[in-house]
């Protein structure tokens, strides 16, 4: 018999959210997913197993300081586990314009641990979008070789409609709901 078994689904994802992804504790990752597990939304090179996942954390943390995910909603239901979150940091290079962005993630379960994860997230293109607020404007017509300009004009350094959120500066450090 699996003891992982008999907690509820909920709370191994929220463990894992918490002491693994938010609180870095990597020697936990074997305990809470399974061997076979597969990021549906990870780089090829960090989708499979454990390792993957780990690298995953590592990679957000490297970029991120302070980087969390803050569970707001969590439904469970048929072997998964949706969590509506929100995730936010500073970034580390750049100007570490601060960012919070809405997700939603989907963990699927086998044998008492994580072996499916998928998410929809505007995060990426949040801390992406920070960047060019800490730059000067370049001039009408030139063009950016950074991910976020894509090699396209630039015509203003405001932030896209729906894209960053910055945080303001009295709640450093905690995510906006």
């Amino acid at each position: 018999m699996n003891p992982r078994a008999d907690r509820p689904q909920s709370t191994i994802v929220l463990q894992l959210i918490d002491a693994v992804v938010n609180g870095r504790e990597l020697s936990r990752i074997e305990e809470l997913l399974h061997p076979d597990f597969f990021d549906h939304d990870a780089a090829a090179s960090r989708a499979c197993g454990p390792a993957g996942f780990r690298s995953t954390v590592r990679a957000l943390h490297d970029s991120y300081a302070g980087f969390r995910l803050e569970p707001r909603d969590v439904i469970a239901a048929d072997g998964k586990v949706v969590v509506r979150a929100t995730a936010s940091g500073r970034q580390l290079e750049g100007c570490g314009r601060e960012w919070s962005a809405q997700q939603i993630h989907i963990f699927r379960l086998a044998q008492g641990r994580v072996i499916e994860h998928w998410a929809s997230s505007d995060g990426p293109a949040t801390a992406r979008a920070a960047e060019p607020h800490c730059l000067e404007a370049p001039e009408r017509g030139a063009t950016s070789s950074s991910a976020i300009g894509q090699g396209l004009p630039h015509e203003s350094t405001r932030a896209p409609p729906g894209g960053y959120k910055p945080m303001p500066p009295s709640s450093a450090g905690k995510a906006a709901e």
